[in-house]
């Protein structure tokens, strides 16, 4: 393709036939080489962890190995500086939270992350992510984490994620020390960043790049009407296609996923354009229009 990639170990990339961590990790370094590094690029460096630790199953951990060699890498950036890591598992989501459980499985976050964070707290750091299938940028003791949609949506079933957001990726733009992110649906526009459905007599807007410092808004026939109220539930699109034991026809598994990024507005009778308006951290705005 003409740019360099730099690989991540994923739980489908290690050899599942190994009996040790140690050796589920034989055939990537075969064929990418090592399954840790780091590398530095313009004011930024950029740290790629292995966080799948084999044992017959997989579990989100990083070794002693590891993470005493982030220690050593780390002694060489200066404080201060923007540190970018990159994982498959996040090391924390907030899944079980939307699923009213006491604690996350053992195979969605990474169960020793504090050690990791502990040594991030000197920078400005980013943990980007991907393994769950959805969308979710959140903070955990000053870290961001980035959990991108995947490329293959809802394991190639539909053009969309468990959550709803659009099959896709990450799109980062660094400048210096300052990073700017945006999510780019696949055959879509960058300006493309939610979709609005009508649920019952609401208009419902799936922001999949929300997090805590982003806005939406909403206009009834060009009035402001204030910000959308966002609720945690299922965006229907993704209840239409996957919910059941029949569907989706590929991979019944399949199923909605509960998410914290859907917006709802309710139009006053006889309206007959809602306008709703996304504006990030940055105060990028971008909108989309639902004719009622």
């Amino acid at each position: 393709m003409g740019i360099p990639f730099y690989q991540v170990v994923g739980n489908h990339d290690t050899d599942h036939t190994a009996k040790t961590n140690e050796k589920s990790v034989e055939t990537f370094i075969e064929f990418f080489g090592p399954h840790y590094y780091s590398f530095n690029k313009g004011a930024v460096h950029y740290v790629v962890l292995n966080d799948i630790f084999w044992s017959g199953d997989y579990i989100g951990y990083l070794d002693q190995a590891q993470l005493d060699w982030i220690a050593k890498d780390l002694s060489f950036v200066e404080k201060g500086k923007t540190v970018v890591i990159f994982t498959h598992i996040p090391p924390y989501n907030t899944q079980h939270i939307r699923y009213n459980l006491d604690k996350p499985h053992q195979n969605v976050v990474v169960s020793n992350r504090k050690s990791l964070y502990d040594m991030l707290k000197p920078f400005k750091s980013y943990i980007l992510t991907g393994h769950m299938h959805e969308s979710e940028y959140i903070e955990e003791e000053g870290i961001e984490i980035h959990v991108c949609g995947a490329v293959c949506g809802a394991w190639w079933t539909a053009p969309i994620c468990f959550d709803g957001t659009p099959k896709g990726y990450g799109f980062y733009e660094v400048n210096g020390n300052d990073i700017r992110w945006k999510y780019k649906s696949t055959g879509r526009a960058l300006s493309h960043q939610m979709s609005l459905q009508k649920v019952g007599g609401e208009v419902m807007a799936n922001v999949w790049g929300y997090d805590k410092y982003c806005k939406v808004n909403w206009y009834q026939d060009g009035k402001a009407m204030g910000q959308m109220e966002k609720r945690r539930s299922s965006d229907p699109e993704t209840v239409k296609l996957f919910e059941g034991d029949t569907k989706p026809k590929k991979h019944t598994w399949v199923e909605p996923m509960i998410n914290d990024h859907l917006f709802y507005a309710k139009p006053s009778p006889g309206a007959k354009m809602i306008v709703v308006e996304f504006v990030n951290r940055w105060n990028e705005k971008f909108t989309e229009r639902f004719t009622l």
